[in-house]
């Protein structure tokens, strides 16, 4: 597995676990706000974060000015 597929499922653990907290009460009403903004900020950066990795696998290599997730450069 690589690091970004644990820090996404982490992400959606940590917000798993938030909901059922703020479900039963537990979590004050202006924090569980917070939280949904910031929730909904969150998606919408994951989204483009997906589409970039999609039309990034489209493009050939030489296209690309930055190297692809998960490489490493040789210096």
């Amino acid at each position: 597995m690589s690091l970004e597929e644990v820090v996404f499922w982490a992400g959606v653990a940590s917000g798993m676990e938030f909901w059922r907290h703020a479900e039963e009460d537990s979590v004050d009403p202006s924090t569980a706000e917070k939280m949904l903004v910031f929730s909904s900020i969150f998606a919408h950066s994951m989204k483009n974060a997906i589409v970039d990795l999609a039309l990034g696998e489209l493009d050939p290599e030489e296209k690309r000015p930055f190297p692809k997730i998960g490489t490493r450069s040789r210096l």
